[in-house]
């Protein structure tokens, strides 16, 4: 199966993902700090960039979920490649929908501004 073909059906490959952050989530020990790139509400943020804006399992799971602390990334340059199709302006725009989704459940939000990537681990870390 292609990269193409996988991703023809936008709202159904971001439901699939959903599902998986979902079932990986349920699996692990809520006693432990767990640090996730992606978490349930940035379905939100993808949902809304292919034109599906939401379903009753998104909002469920929407509300279903929870975190101590999101820590929201300032979006650094990268080169397009066969994951990272957007354009900057597509970064941008759901760089605020990621953060609107995470918004809307009252969650909160630490940005993490551009800096060596030192400086922002030692940012994120003195911020737990």
């Amino acid at each position: 199966c292609t990269l193409e073909q996988i991703r023809e059906n936008e709202f159904s490959f971001q439901k699939k993902l959903l599902e998986l952050k979902i079932n990986v989530e349920n699996e692990l020990p809520l006693e432990e700090i767990i640090f996730f790139d992606r978490g349930i509400p940035d379905s939100y943020a993808y949902y809304n960039i292919c034109g599906s804006f939401s379903d009753d399992f998104l909002e469920q799971s929407m509300r279903d979920c929870a975190y101590k602390k999101i820590f929201l990334f300032d979006c650094l340059d990268y080169t397009k490649d066969y994951v990272r199709t957007e354009t900057r302006k597509q970064q941008m725009e759901l760089y605020d929908l990621l953060e609107e989704g995470y918004k809307k459940l009252n969650m909160p939000i630490v940005k993490v501004p551009i800096m060596p990537a030192d400086d922002r681990l030692k940012f994120v870390l003195d911020d737990l």
